[in-house]
């Protein structure tokens, strides 16, 4: 479709493609970690997949450069703009926007990217904790369990 610079080979949803009309030279990016102020899981996710310049963008634009067409809402014309984020059971789905009206084969079907199965990790550089004690006391019993600061207070 137009700002998309492919061409969408006609046929059903299990078999149409759409290949670049100038291919794209050069490597995929390699992205940084990227740092989110904590909270909650919820609130951490959300932070994450409504990141336009840090994760919006650049799947947006992966999902594009291997050939996957409408990537965009129907309110831009350029690649990862005018997304969707919606809550899809444990994990997010970014979509462009359908609301009103687009031109072109297929346009109401725009790319979904499935964003699951969230990973955290603790920078150890920044991680501080007290004085850890060694007693010379016998272990009885081990017991896992989660333990939840909802204070503001770590």
């Amino acid at each position: 479709g137009p700002g998309y610079n492919g061409e969408i080979k006609p046929g059903s949803a299990s078999n149409t493609s759409c290949y670049p009309i100038n291919p794209v030279t050069g490597e995929i990016p390699t992205l940084s970690a990227l740092d989110i102020p904590d909270g909650d899981e919820v609130d951490v996710q959300w932070r994450l997949v409504h990141d336009s310049a840090n994760l919006i963008k650049p799947t947006s634009y992966l999902a594009h450069y291997l050939g996957y067409a409408w990537v965009g809402g129907n309110h831009s014309q350029y690649v990862g703009e005018d997304m969707d984020v919606t809550r899809d059971g444990d994990g997010w789905v970014i979509r462009g926007n359908n609301d009103g009206g687009c031109e072109g084969y297929r346009c109401g079907e725009k790319t979904a990217i499935k964003v699951s199965k969230f990973a955290y990790n603790l920078d150890p550089d920044s991680f501080k904790h007290g004085d850890v004690t060694q007693s010379d006391r016998q272990l009885v019993k081990t017991v896992v369990g989660w333990a939840i600061n909802d204070s503001d207070t770590p």
